[in-house]
């Protein structure tokens, strides 16, 4: 049984649902979750900022190297010293996103925040293009890396669909983007990383890891993180606009999870395979040295790049509060009694009128 507003018919509760989009949880819970979802990425990045890369020392021993230490080098390029330190920037940037910003807009900022990671090294890829800088081979090799790209594109389009979908199960705009997402991985596996050179696809590249001694374990969990992804494209293409609001929010939390098994399968394979390769009679410090760093590095980059399709499924999903109140009579029989489940005024204690318009906790 749905229960209305008072003055509120049932026909004009489901025109508003339909309308502003069906949420599947109260706003009370889904705001404070949302923003802790965002504070914990931020906490992410800054952890991976601060810790060192830890490499060895002449000496026999190990030195440890922080991000803001290249500040102080000498002769490094602009572009490096700005992809080391702007994932700490960002760090601060999102946490205060989370705490000071109310969706969309918030959305809108950890869209800007993670597209400049991503604009500044391009920008700097065209101009070094348009000055000449890079021979036949660089502009193949830039190509290939592009067609590759789309792959990573559409995983993240297939991130942002499914996590707002399972907000808001009727959004069409989150389906659009998990359909187009799903496209473009499957145009990211068979894209050749060069001409003739159809060895280097990712399908064709796990296939012959499979073939390795050292490989096989990284070759196998890339062929997972493959399926996975396949999988929750298979899922996003059925999951239509029409399917019942709570088969969607189910549908979409099990693309999202395949989804979320892929991408920690995609960055674990690097990681085995560089110990796979480690020279025979490598000691456990040096294992456990390749594991820490390759964590660091891939960790500041996943996060900063998530920000994307975080921002992005913030925006669509919105604000988890009502935009229009609805429509109030005067109190007649019952009538002014409050809905069940209202909030309590801190005040008084009595049931506080829904007005739709309360502040977020």
């Amino acid at each position: 049984m749905m229960l209305t507003a008072p003055g509120t018919s049932f026909r004009q509760t489901m025109t508003r649902e339909r309308s502003e989009g069906f949420r599947w949880l109260s706003p009370y819970i889904e705001a404070p979750r949302r923003k802790l979802n965002i504070t914990l990425l931020g906490i992410v990045l800054l952890a991976t900022f601060i810790a060192p890369v830890i490499v060895p020392a002449p000496d026999g021993g190990f030195s440890a190297m922080f991000n803001l230490g290249i500040l102080f080098l000498d002769n490094v390029p602009w572009i490096a010293a700005f992809l080391t330190v702007y994932p700490g920037v960002a760090a601060i940037l999102v946490m205060g996103l989370a705490v000071l910003v109310l969706p969309p807009a918030r959305g809108i900022g950890l869209l800007i925040v993670g597209g400049t990671f991503v604009a500044v090294p391009l920008i700097w890829a065209g101009n070094e293009v348009i000055a000449g800088m890079l021979d036949d081979q660089g502009l193949a090799a830039a190509g290939a890396a592009t067609l590759q790209v789309t792959g990573l594109v559409g995983m993240f389009g297939l991130l942002v669909g499914s996590r707002a979908r399972w907000y808001r199960p009727g959004a069409r705009s989150a389906y659009a983007i998990g359909l187009l997402g799903g496209g473009l991985y499957v145009l990211g596996l068979i894209a050749p990383a060069g001409p003739g050179d159809i060895q280097t696809m990712p399908v064709m590249l796990a296939v012959g890891m499979l073939a390795g001694k050292g490989t096989l374990v990284a070759g196998l969990m890339i062929c997972f993180h493959i399926v996975c992804t396949l999988a929750a494209s298979a899922l996003s293409f059925v999951n239509t606009p029409g399917t019942p609001h709570e088969k969607a929010h189910g549908l979409a939390g099990l693309a999202f999870r395949l989804l979320v098994v892929g991408v920690v399968l995609g960055v674990a394979a690097p990681v085995v395979g560089a110990v796979a390769a480690l020279p025979t009679g490598a000691g456990a410090a040096v294992v456990a040295l390749v594991i820490y760093n390759a964590a660091k590095v891939a960790g500041s980059i996943i996060g900063i790049l998530l920000l994307m399709p975080v921002g992005l499924a913030d925006a669509i999903v919105g604000t988890p509060w009502r935009r229009h109140a609805p429509p109030r009579k005067a109190p007649t029989g019952l009538g002014h009694l409050p809905p069940i489940g209202a909030p309590a005024d801190p005040l008084t204690g009595r049931p506080a009128p829904q007005t739709g318009r309360e502040p977020v906790l």
